[in-house]
């Protein structure tokens, strides 16, 4: 394999892979046209990165929160 650092190339791939149904997209993609699931930046081996979520963390934590408190003035 080449090293990167040594050409000087931005990339070594022309397209990549999606991490989710494994079609191969432009590497410009941010949503795999198959599957719809959104894409990070080429990795080392051509696939692309799984990209973190956070919105479903954060919708996860209030509702949560909301869910205890709950518990807590219906039960106790």
């Amino acid at each position: 394999m080449v090293d990167q650092k040594s050409t000087g190339d931005k990339s070594l791939y022309v397209s990549k892979k999606c991490h989710s149904c494994y079609e191969y997209v432009p590497l410009e993609a941010e949503k795999c046209p198959s599957c719809k699931v959104r894409l990070g930046k080429v990795g080392a081996h051509g696939m692309a990165e799984t990209v973190t979520d956070w919105h479903s963390y954060v919708k996860f934590a209030v509702a949560l929160i909301a869910l205890l408190i709950f518990c807590k003035y219906a039960f106790f």
